[in-house]
């Protein structure tokens, strides 16, 4: 397996674990009339998130020690975790995105509603994305001075563990922003 076919476990994730929530979560609530709040859908998704950073973590400390001890690579599976808790996170957050623009927009404002929905999903989180990763690229050079990482010595000079503690700490902050009453 290559790191490219990994991210198909995401797609899988998604598929798998909205089905479960879909048809057999949610149902098993609304037959005992709990109704879970839309923040607190965007705190499990957000759990996720940590869970998901936690396992980066996890498989970063295994790079680096796998190879400060042997010098060789470890299997990309590592990564599945990681993506398994993405796509749970997304089932959360995403319909819970969703449910905010279709429930509080006007019948004729729907469209307006799903387009802003989408710059929040998906727009605005890129370019923070491309914000952290200019502030924060002094944690990709390796010892050469650059940010290419072409191999597994590259890679175990890079910092890139410092970027995942922190999508950690932002994942972490998110759940417990939405647990607030």
């Amino acid at each position: 397996l290559d790191a490219a076919t990994i991210n198909n476990v995401d797609a899988i994730s998604v598929l798998v674990c909205g089905y479960l929530v879909g048809s057999h979560l949610y149902p098993a609530l609304a037959k005992r009339n709990i109704r879970i709040p839309t923040s607190h859908k965007f705190a499990w998704g957000s759990l996720c998130g940590v869970l998901a950073m936690g396992c980066a973590l996890l498989t970063e400390y295994k790079i680096h020690t796998t190879y400060a001890e042997t010098g060789e690579e470890i299997s990309v599976l590592w990564q599945t975790m990681s993506y398994v808790w993405i796509g749970s996170g997304e089932i959360f957050c995403i319909s819970a995105a969703y449910e905010v623009a279709f429930t509080i927009s006007r019948h004729d404002q729907k469209a307006f509603a799903s387009a802003t929905n989408l710059f929040f999903v998906g727009g605005l989180p890129n370019v923070l994305c491309i914000f952290l990763y200019r502030t924060c690229s002094d944690w990709f050079h390796t010892s050469k001075g650059g940010t290419s990482i072409q191999s597994i010595s590259d890679y175990a000079d890079s910092r890139v563990y410092l970027y995942f503690f922190l999508l950690f700490l932002i994942a972490l902050f998110g759940t417990l922003l939405n647990l607030m009453p």
